[in-house]
């Protein structure tokens, strides 16, 4: 079509074939299509391929409008050709359109960085691989299809920042964003230079802390400030006595109020001095509100209750 059916006329078949049956170059490649049962040329049915017979892909845009889609993302190998009029297109067609930097190439680095950065986003929504990722949701997606996405966010670091995992003299890294000093820990790492950064993921979301994130496809790495993605561990020797609440009794018992603790669903004996808890009808116990709080939880509000006696503790 268009310029290359010109020169198809002046040039003849042999000399310009691109896009026509039975020239090389006109069949969809093996590694694009979707295998079912070990069979390349066998798509699944929902996989669709439009034919275009101009530069502006309206077949497209039909096929999308048909299927009553709203939301599209647009990927390609020309981001100043056929990227751009796709977007532009679905975009006066009243979709939302996405672009991922890591799926939009071109064969010209200028050209490239001016349409990512100056053309693109006035037709629709640039973002990057791990914001496509946190949007769609990892999870959703095949076990290849993590290992392509997961190798394509490691192509897209820079080379400072890429991990090499092959080289037993470099580690990896990831910065999950757990409250604490392990942020700053992991940027003292990196300076070392051998340290690499792994990329990450949503792990799961709490309505009241909000995301929390771990290594991509959930991986144990050298080193996170998510303890259970680590293989080293970033603790203070004696930090028990901090994070484990009843240890706190025997190191700052007579600065506290008057505690007791619950082993087993059971009173234990009061750690400070072998008192037993006061009955509600006791002088005093019902004077002020009793905390209840799990002893290894560091979660603030969420992991504590109150009650007004101690009969409703239990």
């Amino acid at each position: 079509y268009g310029a290359l059916a010109k020169l198809n006329n002046k040039l003849g078949d042999r000399a310009v074939h691109w896009f026509m049956k039975g020239w090389a170059g006109s069949d969809i490649l093996k590694v694009v299509a979707t295998p079912i049962d070990g069979d390349v040329n066998n798509n699944k049915e929902d996989d669709v391929i439009v034919w275009r017979s101009q530069h502006v892909p309206c077949e497209l845009a039909d096929r999308l409008h048909t299927e009553s889609i709203s939301k599209v993302y647009v990927t390609g190998a020309k981001a100043s050709g056929a990227v751009q009029i796709a977007c532009q297109l679905l975009m006066d067609r009243g979709m939302d359109v996405f672009c991922v930097r890591e799926f939009v190439q071109d064969d010209d680095a200028a050209r490239m960085k001016a349409a990512m950065e100056y053309l693109l986003p006035i037709y629709g929504t640039v973002q990057s691989l791990r914001e496509f990722m946190d949007n769609v949701g990892f999870d959703t997606f095949s076990q290849d299809a993590k290992q392509i996405l997961m190798d394509s966010m490691h192509q897209s670091s820079s080379s400072d920042e890429n991990a090499v995992e092959n080289d037993s003299n470099k580690y990896l890294t990831s910065d999950c964003g757990r409250r604490g000093h392990g942020s700053r820990y992991i940027e003292l790492l990196r300076e070392r230079g051998n340290w690499k950064t792994y990329p990450t993921q949503i792990w799961y979301e709490d309505f009241v802390q909000g995301e929390y994130h771990c290594p991509l496809l959930k991986k144990v790495v050298d080193f996170c400030d998510e303890p259970e993605f680590s293989k080293i561990a970033m603790f203070l020797r004696g930090r028990e006595y901090l994070d484990e609440k009843d240890k706190v009794i025997d190191i700052a018992g007579r600065f506290m109020p008057k505690t007791y603790c619950i082993e087993n669903g059971a009173w234990a004996m009061n750690l400070e001095d072998g008192e037993s808890p006061p009955a509600d009808d006791d002088p005093g116990a019902l004077d002020a509100p009793w905390f209840v709080k799990e002893s290894d939880k560091n979660l603030g509000g969420a992991a504590i209750a109150i009650v007004s006696k101690p009969s409703d503790i239990m």
